[in-house]
């Protein structure tokens, strides 16, 4: 305990109660000024991370949730909405494609109004089965973006949304 103020100084981290109520989790400090948040998660409301999944658990979890936004932007936005944004975005010089869809979710991060959800999958240019990267990014209540890599539950960044 005695190094406990020095590691959090110097690591930028903290033990704080994470619902207010006494339970003591592991967090990062959110530099932008939004708060505090927590580095790696398995949940956030609706949205299952695969992490800590073995690889057959995290595909079963992978596939539910896809088919879960694909659900919420057809329902939200239409047939022709999900057309367009499961098409492919390869960049001139990039050795990737991306493909996002996004939808409003109710219970991320406790809220109970619905949120933005934006999923962002990375494939190889190549092989459009190649799945790169799969990340979440998630709008807070106090107007910042949280973004975390799906396989993992980690936190890849943390900014205040533009306005």
């Amino acid at each position: 305990i005695g190094l406990l103020p020095h590691f959090t100084v110097e690591r930028n981290i903290g033990l704080v109660p994470e619902d207010g109520k006494g339970d003591i989790g592991l967090i990062i400090l959110d530099a932008t000024g939004g708060g505090y948040e927590r580095d790696t998660i398995v949940s956030d409301g609706p949205i299952i991370y695969g992490a800590g999944m073995s690889d057959a658990d995290r595909q079963k979890a992978w596939k539910n949730f896809f088919l879960q936004m694909v659900r919420a932007v057809v329902q939200q936005q239409g047939n022709d909405a999900l057309g367009v944004k499961l098409a492919r975005r390869c960049m001139p010089g990039q050795d990737f494609c991306t493909t996002s869809l996004d939808a409003n979710f109710v219970g991320v991060g406790g809220i109970q109004q619905p949120r933005k959800v934006l999923l962002v999958v990375s494939t190889d240019i190549h092989d459009q089965n190649k799945q790169l990267q799969r990340m979440v990014c998630t709008y807070t209540a106090k107007g910042t973006v949280i973004c975390r890599d799906w396989d993992t539950g980690k936190l890849m960044s943390a900014e205040h949304a533009e306005q």
